[in-house]
């Protein structure tokens, strides 16, 4: 499925869920708001598409354990998979392996992200052998 295919389906959903308020942080390349011992920012940005999703979560290498005091952010992507047909039939499912290719300095990384999410989360899906058309 390409990008402007899943765009035009009914159950293609993609929202900013508190990455935009992150976006300075992350361009300085520095979390002031995020601490050692506190949780990191998960589902920050999601794209849904049927049964499948990928969020954004973002932790610094300080949070992580690797190196004390360095805020530098971590983002990746963490999928989800719907198992049912209720509104609430959704579990966890697998970090996502996938180099993020956004370049968070330009006006328009939102749009970059969306695409960046699709390109991970459709290979995702085609590696796992999931389905966006029907329960998992």
């Amino acid at each position: 499925m390409t990008f402007e295919e899943a765009k035009k389906r009914p159950d293609y959903k993609f929202v900013l869920n508190g990455i935009e308020n992150d976006i300075e942080d992350i361009r300085n390349n520095y979390m002031k708001s995020l601490y050692e011992y506190g949780d990191p920012e998960r589902g920050i940005a999601i794209l849904q598409l049927g049964y499948v999703d990928v969020e954004v979560n973002l932790m610094t290498y300080e949070q992580s354990g690797k190196h004390p005091g360095d805020k530098r952010p971590i983002i990746d992507y963490f999928s989800c998979i719907k198992w049912g047909e209720g509104d609430n039939d959704w579990r966890s499912d697998d970090y996502v392996d996938h180099d993020i290719n956004v370049n968070w300095v330009l006006d328009n990384w939102a749009e970059q992200l969306e695409r960046d999410m699709f390109e991970a989360l459709n290979k995702y899906v085609v590696q796992k052998g999931y389905s966006y058309d029907h329960a998992n």
